[in-house]
């Protein structure tokens, strides 16, 4: 994982490439569990109390660093070579709109920030609605 370089990782989702249908993230011990969470005085997204709010723009296009060893500082061709076979933007078919995503390979998901906070490893984490690529 250290040579993809997230800034978040997380665990416990039920398949691979889950968060390709997520909208964001809240994240903090104090996310709203409601439906309704917009409701709430102040919240953003189902943020209160200090949570953050990350919102998905696009998915991550790779480039040649995760070939390197980060240990050895030797070049290869993997994990990428792998990747593009399922991950490429021909095959998820992310290309019919952006034609220059057509042999990038993608892994993660860039954001931006709605919400600042602090966040801390072990917090809540609520996916935010589905997005359309």
């Amino acid at each position: 994982m250290n040579r993809f370089r997230p800034n978040i990782v997380l665990s416990g989702t039920q398949q691979a490439w889950e968060d390709d249908g997520w909208g964001g993230l809240v994240l903090g011990a104090h996310t709203d569990s409601t439906d309704d969470a917009a409701a709430n005085e102040g919240a953003v997204n189902g943020a209160v109390d200090g949570a953050v709010v990350l919102k998905y723009v696009k998915p991550c296009d790779r480039c040649k660093v995760p070939t390197i060893n980060q240990e050895t500082g030797e070049v290869g061709d993997e994990p990428l070579n792998i990747l593009g076979k399922t991950r490429s933007g021909k095959v998820l078919g992310w290309n019919a709109n952006r034609k220059s995503w057509t042999h990038s390979v993608f892994f993660g998901w860039n954001a931006t920030v709605e919400k600042q906070g602090v966040i801390h490893v072990g917090d809540a984490v609520k996916i935010m609605a589905k997005v359309v690529v």
